[in-house]
């Protein structure tokens, strides 16, 4: 039963799932990655499984806007495992696919970040160190958002009995030229603690998501990547 739910969601899923042999032969596609093969050569998504596949049992997430046509994407994460390749691309919401746009404006991170330490110390009595990488300028970003998901993201760790971390600092993306729009500058935040509560988990993906951020949350940290521009 686990194993047809499984296939059932990657079937329906919107972002586009390729699995390749070693000789790039499509074993599996899911609806969304047969929709996209409309628009572009599946050799192109076998090379970048095989690119950045690079140790058996790897997975890789990367960070690279994508555009085939009318589809566009911000990540891709390859996986392989003896000789099967995985990928799969995941799409920039219509909703927020302006990155930098409109919809956004240059913003002091680093600011934003104090004012919700602030705010979290003053509820919590915990202490918070923040590391903020100097190389970091201010970047094109939806700040009302990024202000909730660092703010829910402290009030996951309100229980923590040991003081906070929060590191701060920029990476770049877009070393794939062939298929990249334009080089992006991408925000590393991680979050460091102790008993983190998971209760907060769905607002805190859903927020991430709005911002197109990757993020992964474990049991005393949380990672996000962020575009911004």
């Amino acid at each position: 039963m686990a194993e047809s739910l499984f296939f059932g969601v990657m079937e329906r899923d919107l972002n586009p799932f390729f699995l390749f042999d070693s000789r790039g032969k499509a074993i599996y596609l899911n609806q969304s990655a047969e929709l996209l093969l409309g628009y572009a050569n599946p050799n192109v998504f076998f090379a970048l499984a095989e690119r950045y596949a690079a140790s058996n049992a790897a997975f890789e997430m990367r960070f690279e806007i994508m555009v085939f046509q009318s589809f566009s994407f911000y990540a891709l994460m390859s996986a392989k495992e003896n000789d099967l390749f995985g990928l799969r691309l995941y799409h920039i919401p219509a909703a927020v696919s302006k990155i930098g746009g409109a919809e956004t404006t240059p913003a002091n991170l680093r600011a934003i970040i104090d004012a919700n330490v602030a705010i979290f110390r003053n509820k919590s009595k915990i202490e918070v160190r923040t590391v903020c990488d100097r190389a970091l300028a201010p970047g094109r970003i939806d700040q009302n958002g990024f202000s909730r998901l660092i703010g829910k993201a402290l009030e996951s760790f309100a229980a923590s009995d040991e003081p906070l971390t929060i590191a701060l600092r920029a990476q770049h993306g877009g070393e794939n030229d062939a298929i990249v729009g334009r080089n992006r500058m991408f925000i590393k935040l991680v979050i460091v603690g102790s008993r983190r509560k998971e209760l907060f988990d769905r607002q805190i993906e859903e927020f991430a998501a709005s911002l197109c951020a990757c993020v992964r949350l474990s049991r005393d940290e949380i990672i996000l990547d962020i575009p911004s521009l």
